[in-house]
């Protein structure tokens, strides 16, 4: 496991490479796009296990924080979809470098996985793959989730107005209202446009995947329907007894690794 700095000057991100345990025949390589905010520290341990799981299984594996996120330069008030969008770029072309893969996969989880589809769309020179855990497919319903979460969880303390960026505080993080409106915008189901170009090797795991499955079924470039999956396992992106971890859903690990592999 190594940890290292990448990118432009600047807007340095912080990044966790890990390599393959054993390796042969061609590389086989895979970045890891976390979930937004809270749910990013929830889901930090499922994360570092499914990289371990895929090492093992003999891919290159590189996790990384986005701008203003983690220990990435910059501060959360600068971070914008569009931004993290690129991040996930940078981290598939220093992947690409560290790994001498000629393409990439790329595993998102939540708000993670919306911006992986984004962001595999847009370079699919260097993208060949694609798991969707849980996307965000509905910003708007996503973003009064983190509302309700935080009423749930901060009884006491109210969602208020953040004196630095602007909008608001959401269980401890600033939610600009630049990122309030990007996130908005988030329609994969109504605005199938959206999914537009996604790799053949797509594999979604979620509750609402035949939805989800029927909207890319609309790209025309498509030759196939994308492989789905569900699982009962507790949500990684949730509390788990109060501890300030998210739970370790073993069964969803399994079902992702055993996709790819």
């Amino acid at each position: 496991m190594t940890p290292f700095y990448f990118g432009e000057p600047g807007r340095r991100l912080f990044g966790i490479y890990e390599p393959p345990v054993t390796a042969k025949g061609t590389p086989r390589a895979a970045v890891l796009c976390h979930p937004f905010a809270q749910e990013q520290i929830r889901a930090y341990r499922a994360m570092r296990r499914l990289a371990v799981r895929l090492t093992r299984a003999g891919w290159h594996v590189l996790r990384f924080d986005y701008y203003g996120t983690g220990d990435s330069y910059g501060d959360m008030v600068d971070g914008d979809l569009a931004g993290w969008q690129g991040d996930i770029a940078n981290a598939v072309a220093e992947l690409r470098d560290i790994s001498a893969a000629r393409q990439v996969t790329l595993v998102g989880l939540r708000l993670g996985a919306t911006l992986a589809a984004r962001a595999a769309a847009a370079h699919r020179r260097d993208v060949n793959g694609l798991v969707l855990w849980e996307p965000v497919t509905n910003g708007s319903a996503y973003i009064d989730e983190l509302f309700a979460t935080h009423r749930a969880t901060y009884a006491a303390d109210p969602v208020t107005r953040s004196g630095d960026g602007g909008g608001h505080e959401v269980l401890g993080f600033p939610l600009t209202d630049q990122l309030h409106r990007d996130i908005s915008a988030i329609d994969l189901l109504g605005e199938p446009a959206q999914l537009a170009g996604l790799p053949a090797r797509t594999f979604i795991l979620a509750d609402g995947n035949a939805e989800l499955a029927a909207a890319m079924a609309t790209d025309a470039g498509r030759k196939s329907a994308p492989a789905t999956a569900t699982s009962d396992c507790a949500p990684a992106w949730l509390e788990e007894r109060h501890t300030g971890a998210g739970a370790l859903p073993v069964a969803s690990l399994d079902i992702i690794t055993g996709w790819l592999t």
